[in-house]
């Protein structure tokens, strides 16, 4: 999957190196992870790491849109900031953390696995990519 993920082009080499093992430390951490996807919080695609059958385009747009909701529904019920979204399906997971203000790393993963490990590993993924992105400039 590491090999086949997609990054801006405008990204430098040790930008784009820093990401990708980010998320290479990530998936081997735990076998079960299938895709990876950091998007804007308004739904435009940044890192593709999924099987472009999944509409990678769609589903940054859904996670944006989901997050959001889940987020004011957290304001309304005056319980804090959301800290991440989880949906379980038949077949598996999908996990959306925030990576800082204006990013989301979405993981997807096999239903079989265990999902509060999936959510800590993909928050302690987001953490280290919070420090990349808050530092660096995507220009």
């Amino acid at each position: 999957m590491i090999d086949q993920l997609i990054v801006p082009d405008s990204w430098s080499e040790r930008y784009t190196l820093f990401v990708k093992d980010s998320i290479k430390k990530m998936i081997e951490s735990y076998s079960g992870i299938t895709g990876v996807l950091i998007c804007t919080d308004d739904g435009y695609v940044v890192v593709n790491g999924v099987d472009n059958q999944l509409l990678p385009k769609t589903l940054a747009a859904i996670t944006a849109s989901l997050v959001g909701l889940s987020e004011s529904m957290a304001e309304a019920s005056e319980q804090g900031h959301c800290i991440h979204v989880s949906v379980t399906n038949q077949l598996g997971h999908i996990i959306a953390v925030r990576i800082g203000s204006e990013h989301l790393l979405n993981v997807f993963a096999k239903k079989q696995d265990n999902l509060n490990e999936i959510i800590e590993i993909s928050k302690s993924c987001a953490l280290k990519l919070e420090v990349l992105f808050k530092t660096s400039s995507f220009k």
